[in-house]
């Protein structure tokens, strides 16, 4: 049996993956193959447990490998709150809310009020992606972070596996905090566009 909790990002997926991690007969991970491309995208094990953010732009792969068979968790929170978490991390290296707007949304020299708005998009246009796959699949089981620990357990039940003590007190840590990575990014932002600058500047020569 395969497992794959999507979701928008921001929703404590980490934590959610530590939980899993205690779950008997399962392996879990979080993002394990998101730096692959090609088929090897999906190539994940038997009675794996995947939690990826970035799955939610890889739904026609995911169902072309593994359709209705596999299981499916959909890892809600709400959505002003995740906006909110993505805009704090606009300016590192790797943010995928900023390649986005900037790729995706075509937007350049965006505003502070624009940003807060493509995070609010950024995050309806996945949430809308995966409640679109998820209308045909037949094992769905949604988790609410607002209650997270009850929600985990009707997840085990979901699994028809035990739900461990030590599953439980991973919801009594917090995992992947955004504050020393806003710390970072509004010390470092504008250096880490002069870095992006130079890295691309070449190809840009090139495209010239």
């Amino acid at each position: 049996m395969n497992v794959f909790a999507l979701c928008a990002g921001r929703t404590a997926s980490t934590a959610f993956a530590s939980a899993c991690s205690h779950l008997p007969g399962f392996t879990a991970a979080h993002e394990s193959l998101a730096k692959i491309t090609g088929p090897g995208r999906f190539e994940y094990p038997e009675n794996h447990i995947e939690i990826d953010n970035r799955l939610a732009w890889f739904l026609g792969g995911l169902d072309k490998r593994f359709g209705s068979e596999a299981r499916y968790v959909f890892m809600h929170r709400d959505a002003q709150k995740i906006a909110l978490s993505y805009e704090k991390r606009w300016n590192l290296t790797i943010s995928v809310v900023r390649a986005f707007a900037t790729g995706i949304c075509m937007q350049t020299n965006v505003s502070r009020k624009q940003r807060a708005e493509l995070c609010e998009f950024y995050v309806q246009t996945l949430e809308d992606n995966i409640k679109c796959f998820l209308a045909s699949k037949k094992h769905v089981f949604h988790f609410h972070l607002d209650d997270s620990k009850h929600s985990f357990r009707n997840f085990c039940d979901f699994l028809e596996v035990e739900c461990p003590a030590e599953s439980l007190q991973e919801w009594d840590h917090r995992h992947n905090l955004n504050r020393s990575h806003t710390k970072w990014a509004l010390r470092g932002g504008p250096i880490n566009k002069l870095r992006r600058a130079i890295i691309h500047f070449p190809s840009y020569l090139t495209d010239v």
